[in-house]
């Protein structure tokens, strides 16, 4: 494990170790809270690690627990596989048992409304105890993407050229430019933060990201200025910077 100031990064030889030791960090956080609200990330990086903490907890283990997604895709449904909040259901909240959840609806037309749906879970809930992290190929957290300056609360983003070929809706008929996602403001106020990171096309952006430097245009740098996070990632991600 190495120590970034209040950046804690561990590297795993491979995906699956990686993986298995973020699950076994968010199970240990989940049997010492056990009605903590987390905020999971969507997408490839973290897919593992869910499957394998479904597998660790015992039947009603996560019954109390409470979660919030973290963004959506615009236009897609919930029911769709490429949305952010089927896999979330489908990978967490199913298996676990999770009663008590908030996930975007990226098919409601009605953007003003679907925010205010968020904030109002936040208020009730919030803030997040324990907040899942990817980092995308341009560094951003969640759909807040790089800018000139970034938003605080919940909010529809326009999507970076890069986002719009993510993998989630690379096969997708309808190709989103927009996405609604928690603001910094949210993500920064959890309690604690994992980051979950794994791949060579990921390592560019992780070299940049552990200069320690912060900028908009690297959202994920902010993270810098959190008490409390916790990297989890592969040795393929961090080569270039850690020369493991």
């Amino acid at each position: 494990m190495n120590h970034y100031n209040n950046v804690k990064i561990h590297v795993s030889p491979n995906y699956g170790d990686m993986s298995l030791a973020a699950a076994d960090f968010l199970y240990r956080e989940i049997l010492a809270k056990p009605n903590l609200l987390i905020c999971p990330a969507s997408g490839n990086s973290p897919r593992q690690t869910y499957d394998t903490l479904a597998g660790l907890l015992q039947p009603g283990q996560g019954r109390r627990l409470k979660v919030i997604a973290l963004d959506e895709w615009e236009g897609i449904a919930p029911d769709d596989p490429s949305s952010g909040a089927y896999q979330i259901k489908s990978q967490l909240i199913g298996p676990i048992g999770v009663q008590d959840y908030f996930l975007f609806r990226g098919d409601q037309a009605d953007h003003a409304a679907e925010m205010q749906r968020a904030e109002q879970y936040l208020q009730q809930n919030g803030p997040i105890d324990l907040c899942v992290l990817g980092i995308g190929t341009n560094g951003h957290l969640g759909l807040n993407e790089p800018a000139e300056t970034l938003s605080g609360p919940v909010h529809r983003s326009q999507l970076a050229a890069s986002t719009q070929m993510h993998q989630m809706v690379a096969d997708t008929a309808h190709r989103p430019e927009y996405g609604i996602t928690l603001g910094m403001r949210d993500i920064m106020l959890s309690k604690k933060i994992v980051l979950i990171v794994n791949g060579a096309h990921k390592s560019a952006v992780m070299a940049e990201f552990l200069t320690g430097k912060i900028s908009t245009r690297l959202p994920a740098s902010f993270l810098w200025l959190h008490p409390d996070v916790t990297c989890f990632c592969d040795q393929a991600a961090v080569e270039t910077a850690l020369g493991h």
